[in-house]
């Protein structure tokens, strides 16, 4: 994923590098950790670093999902959401890391955050939420005459 968010206006939200950049320094800074004695103060010490970097890159991604909700509440009338089905795409060990990284999906407890922001936000702006389901083919439907067509990379090739 590339992206966050793309608008129909040709909009397009990008995620922080820094969200990149720290998982790098976590995984350098674990990688570093390996050999310390398990209840060592040194291993004491990294792991509450290792700590600090985590809750900072939850916070950094939970406020670049309020500021992208709070944009899209605030600036349209009418918000058309895929119900995506995101905890099968993160089966999928290609696309896991990326979807992870985007904050979609934080774990059991809080499912499908951006579409629960988005509900409370559109309710406190006023304006309207529209939810697409899951299973419809909206990539494969025409925007301008509605008929569907088969797209190469739904095709499974056989060699």
């Amino acid at each position: 994923m590339k992206t966050l968010a793309a608008l129909s206006t040709g909009e397009t939200f990008t995620l922080s590098p820094k969200i990149k950049q720290l998982e790098e320094k976590i995984q350098r800074i674990q990688w570093l950790n390996r050999n310390k004695v398990r209840g060592s103060a040194n291993w004491k010490k990294v792991q509450k670093r290792i700590a600090r970097l985590w809750y900072r890159l939850t916070c950094l991604r939970k406020d670049i999902l309020h500021k992208l909700t709070t944009y899209l509440a605030t600036n349209f009338e009418t918000i058309v959401i895929e119900d995506l089905n995101v905890s099968g795409m993160l089966a999928n060990h290609k696309l896991a890391r990326s979807i992870q990284r985007c904050g979609l999906y934080v774990g059991v407890a809080a499912r499908r955050v951006f579409r629960r922001q988005l509900e409370y936000k559109t309710k406190l702006y006023g304006s309207l939420l529209v939810i697409a389901d899951t299973w419809l083919p909206s990539s494969k439907t025409c925007s301008c005459c509605g008929v569907k067509k088969r797209n190469s990379f739904f095709i499974r090739k056989s060699f």
